[in-house]
């Protein structure tokens, strides 16, 4: 009976992923992505670009990238508190019920859209990409912040990071996304799951 222990851990160090600011170098990248977590025609090429050339402060977008590639991105807005419904679909009447009074007249933020690649998911790009938008939806005096994330399904499903980062459901919409992308023509990623 042998007392040798030869037993091998392999270890690995996997490449860093930096996170930067949305450029037009991005764009095809991050449209592909958003077109597969989020559906197709979701987000137009119109309308990243209003992320990548906001000016005024009023709008921001990040990319997760690893070796030259977007593995992950996010995109982001200041609003005055009584325009989040028309920029979100998430009723003001509603809100006004969760919002102490002295935020009513202030702004918020709204994280729009975030999305990481299916291959790198579970790493903490999407906590790393949800940490750089609240640091300057911050800095931009936002306050509080929203997002409209999918209930808990089998796709695109943001809810656990959110929840991990401090953000609470408040409330749930039935049919939000279907109703979303009817007005706006874009093909749901959740429809075949009942979810949209």
């Amino acid at each position: 009976m042998s007392t040798k222990t030869d037993n091998v851990g392999i270890l690995a160090k996997t490449p860093a992923i930096s996170v930067v600011e949305m450029g037009e170098a991005y764009l095809d990248q991050v449209l592909t992505l958003f077109g597969e977590c989020l559906g197709r025609g979701y987000v137009t090429p119109a309308h990243l670009n209003e992320f990548i050339r906001a000016s005024g402060g009023r709008k921001k977008g990040f990319v997760a990238v690893l070796a030259g590639e977007v593995v992950g991105a996010v995109t982001c807005l200041v609003v005055p508190t009584e325009e989040i419904e028309a920029v979100s679909l998430i009723p003001f009447d509603i809100l006004k019920k969760f919002l102490p009074q002295d935020l009513l007249a202030g702004k918020v933020g709204l994280v729009k859209s975030i999305a990481v690649h299916e291959s790198y998911r579970k790493q903490g790009i999407g906590r790393a990409l949800l940490i750089s938008a609240l640091g300057w939806l911050g800095e931009a005096g936002a306050a509080p912040v929203f997002v409209a994330a999918w209930v808990p399904g089998k796709t695109c499903n943001a809810c656990g990071l959110l929840e991990a980062s401090g953000f609470r459901r408040l409330f749930v919409i039935r049919e939000f996304w279907y109703r979303d992308s009817v007005k706006k023509g874009y093909s749901c990623p959740a429809n075949s799951y009942g979810i949209c």
